[in-house]
């Protein structure tokens, strides 16, 4: 048990990590000291502009200020008071999107942990990040509870991307019984 902790944390001493939808970046700031480098990617401008201000102290993080999604180009964001998410009419605000290969994968940057809670997106997300996840094999830490069968379409499309994906479904919403929290990792990579 020691020995595997500290396999982890030796990982982590040396992990680029993606904080997908960083919010207020409670996340980053959990793991910037603990790790090579963060990217806390966020597209709601009030909250980018609070990460810039929180996180201007931190040489090992970056504050990309976009949403993601399959592929590159804009989105719409809802105004949701502290939640935004992407949404498909003509109300919202249009931000840039990004797909997680053309910031990582394309642009030579290796990404070790991936952690993701994007209020529905997770799919468009991890469709976009094909490349990057096949080239890196990050760990992976992304919620499931927006839609019911997201837990599945999750485990399913990674599966597609690598066989070798372990995956570990945790949490339970009590209303209606939706997965929380879905894990994925490989032997090799953690």
């Amino acid at each position: 048990m020691f020995t595997r902790r500290l396999r982890i944390l030796a990982h982590w001493i040396e992990d680029t990590v993606a904080d997908c939808s960083a919010a207020e970046g409670l996340f980053t700031l959990t793991v910037a000291h603990r790790c090579r480098y963060v990217f806390a990617i966020e597209p709601a401008p009030a909250f980018v502009r609070a990460l810039e201000r929180t996180l201007a102290g931190f040489t090992n993080v970056s504050v990309l200020p976009c949403a993601l999604a399959e592929s590159d180009g804009v989105v719409r964001l809802s105004a949701g008071g502290i939640t935004s998410r992407v949404i498909e009419t003509d109300d919202g605000q249009l931000v840039p999107a990004r797909a997680i290969d053309s910031l990582f994968v394309r642009q030579g940057r290796r990404l070790d942990y991936l952690k993701a809670d994007l209020e529905g997106a997770e799919v468009s997300m991890l469709r976009g990040a094909i490349e990057t996840i096949r080239a890196y094999r990050p760990r992976i830490a992304i919620t499931t509870y927006h839609q019911r069968e997201h837990a599945e379409q999750i485990a399913a499309l990674l599966k597609d991307i690598h066989p070798d994906y372990h995956i570990f479904v945790k949490g339970i919403m009590p209303q209606d019984g939706r997965p929380v929290m879905l894990h994925a990792w490989m032997d090799d990579a953690a």
